[in-house]
C-alpha cells in the first residue's frame, strides 16, 4: 500500500498487490476517483520484461532511493506547507535516454520519538524520464508515524471502502466469543478491527483492502462484528509478475463459512509486546438481509368502540337508577315529616 501523487491528482493511491490493481481516492473528500490496473508510469513501478511489458512493484530500497549506493548532496532549504525543510538530492540512471532525480526532504528541527532525536523524513520526490522522453513526478509523503517494532501484524487502517462494489453477499456479521464490547474497547477497537480484518481476509482468500466498514455491538452475551466484503472489481489487472485473479464476494463468503462450520477462527491482537488471542464463534457467520421481514402487528391494549358503548350504556342505566333512588328517598322523607307534623299539632 502506497501513498503517491501524480500531476493533477492529489489524494491516496492504494495498491492491491496480488490482483495488481490500484485505487485512487480524493484525499480531502474520501471519494473514489478510479479503480484500474496498476499504472506503469508511477514511480513505484518497474518494468521487469521489456518484450512482454511485464511490470512489478519496486522493492523498498528501489522505491525510496532507487539505488543502494546513491550519494546525496545538500541542495538548500525549501518551504512546503509553511514547513521549512532541508533538501538533499541525487541522480541515478545516467543513461542517454533515461534518468531519475531524487530529493529527500527532512525537517530542520529534530523530532523526539521515545529516546531518539533526529531530523525526520518529510517526503521523497522522484523525477523520472523514460526512453521516449516522457517525464513523471512521484511524491511519497509521510502520512503518519507509528512505532511498529513491537507489533506482530501489519496495520492496514487506510480503507478503499468508497471504491468497493457491494452486492447481496457483501454485508456480513459474525460473533466474537468469550469477550465483551467493554473488553474490546479496552484492547483498542482499532487493534481488534485490524486483527479481525486480516483474519477474515486470510481465510476468505481475498485482499484485506476488500474487507471494510467494521462496527461492533454487544447483543446479549455475544459481541457481534458487522462488516462488508467487496465484490471483485471486474477490472482487467496489470500484466504483472505473480498476479492472481480476484475471487467473487460469493466465493469468499462460502470459503469463510465453510471454515467456520468446522471450527472457531482464532486471531491475535498485539497490545505493546503482549499478545491477546480472540476467537470467531463456530457457525456464527450470517448475511445481513436486504429486505427485512414485516414487523408483527402491534397488540391493541385499550378499549374498542363496542366496549365503550356497552360501558356507556350501563353507566347511563346506573345513573338513571341512582337518580330515581334519590327522588324516591326525598319523596318518602317529605311524606313522613308531614305525618309527624299532623300528629303533634
Amino acid at each position: 500500500m502506497k501513498i503517491s501523487e501524480k500531476p493533477k491528482f492529489s489524494g491516496f493511491r492504494k495498491i492491491q498487490l496480488l490482483a495488481r490493481l490500484q485505487y485512487l481516492l480524493d484525499g480531502d473528500n474520501n471519494v473514489c476517483s478510479s479503480v484500474s490496473a496498476i499504472d506503469a508510469n508511477f514511480g513505484d513501478v518497474q518494468t521487469v520484461n521489456a518484450s512482454t511489458k511485464e511490470i512489478d512493484l519496486k522493492k523498498p530500497t528501489q522505491l525510496f532511493l532507487s539505488s543502494n549506493d546513491s550519494v546525496f548532496y545538500y541542495a538548500g532549504k525549501r518551504i512546503v506547507d509553511d514547513i521549512p525543510l532541508d533538501v538533499y538530492v541525487t541522480k541515478v540512471g545516467n543513461s542517454p535516454t533515461t534518468s531519475t532525480v531524487i530529493e529527500l526532504l527532512y525537517t530542520t528541527e529534530n523530532w523526539v520519538v521515545e529516546t531518539a532525536a533526529a531530523p525526520f523524513l518529510h517526503s521523497i520526490i522522484q523525477y523520472h524520464m523514460n526512453e521516449s522522453g516522457k517525464k513523471t513526478k512521484t511524491v511519497i509523503r509521510l502520512h503518519s508515524f507509528k512505532n511498529d517494532s513491537g507489533d506482530g501484524i501489519l496495520q492496514t487502517s487506510l480503507s478503499i471502502y468508497p471504491c468497493l462494489k457491494l452486492v447481496e453477499d457483501s454485508y456480513l456479521y459474525i460473533n466474537i466469543k468469550n469477550t465483551t464490547l467493554k473488553n474490546l474497547e479496552s484492547f483498542g477497537i482499532g487493534r481488534v478491527r485490524e486483527g479481525l480484518r486480516e483474519a477474515v481476509a486470510h481465510v476468505a482468500n481475498v485482499s484485506v483492502l476488500r474487507i471494510a466498514n467494521f462496527f461492533f455491538k454487544q447483543i446479549q452475551e455475544n459481541v457481534v462484528a458487522f462488516f462488508v466484503v467487496g465484490e471483485a472489481s471486474g477490472v482487467k489487472p496489470a500484466n504483472a509478475w505473480n498476479r492472481s485473479n480476484e475471487t467473487s464476494a460469493e466465493s469468499a463468503v462460502n470459503l469463510l463459512n465453510a471454515t467456520l462450520k468446522e471450527k472457531d477462527i482464532k486471531f491475535p491482537i498485539f497490545i505493546g509486546h503482549r499478545m491477546v488471542m480472540l476467537s470467531l464463534s463456530k457457525a456464527s457467520l450470517g448475511i445481513i438481509p436486504s429486505v427485512w421481514a414485516p414487523l408483527p402487528l402491534p397488540t391493541f391494549r385499550g378499549y374498542t368502540g363496542g366496549s365503550m358503548f356497552v360501558l356507556g350504556f350501563f353507566m347511563l342505566l346506573l345513573g338513571a337508577a341512582f337518580g330515581v333512588g334519590i327522588v324516591y328517598f326525598i319523596w318518602k322523607r317529605q311524606r313522613f315529616s308531614g305525618l309527624a307534623y299532623q300528629v303533634f299539632e
